[in-house]
């Protein structure tokens, strides 16, 4: 009990957008930086910065198209009315907002892992405005309790040293 309350916050920052997520885990990295000197005289600062460390191996995908459209079948036949001709009719669906809608749910039912969800304490999301509301509409009430932050960026093909001082504010 004692270690829980002594135990600090773990921090998941979750990085998307329509296509793709990652989330990464900040770090403290101590760099050690010489100032003058040689040899046994060195005089060294120590030098703490963040660093984000990705937490998945390869980033969460959302589907492509043509393997979305592959996996449903809503596309219908319309038959004539004076005849027995058939047509294929399309679904007034915009495909890539469907995707991106999937997408966010994936991403939301991620989070909700009951493993995943107990191993992080808050959580930051940047994602575009369009995509960052999709995904908060898919967020249960007890991860948007874990949300630190949310911020409307795309920062999806940043390098995790970018990342990280784009952040630097936020952890």
């Amino acid at each position: 009990m004692e270690n829980d309350v002594l135990r600090s916050p773990t921090l998941w920052i979750l990085v998307a957008d329509a296509k793709q997520a990652q989330i990464y885990v900040p770090r403290f990295v101590t760099h050690h930086i010489p100032l003058s000197g040689n040899g046994m005289h060195r005089h060294m600062i120590d030098r703490r910065e963040h660093e984000l460390e990705p937490l998945l191996e390869s980033p969460l995908s959302a589907e492509s198209k043509s393997d979305y459209d592959a996996g449903r079948n809503q596309t219908g036949m319309v038959f004539e009315s004076f005849s027995s001709a058939r047509h294929m009719s399309s679904p007034h669906v915009d495909l890539r907002e469907e995707i991106k809608d999937h997408f966010a749910h994936k991403i939301a039912n991620f989070l909700a892992h009951p493993e995943r969800f107990a191993a992080f304490d808050q959580l930051i999301i940047v994602a575009p405005p369009k995509m960052l509301g999709k995904i908060d509409g898919c967020l249960s009430e007890k991860i948007r309790h874990k949300i630190k932050q949310k911020l409307a960026k795309e920062l999806t093909k940043e390098s995790p040293k970018s990342l990280a001082e784009h952040l630097h504010g936020y952890f």
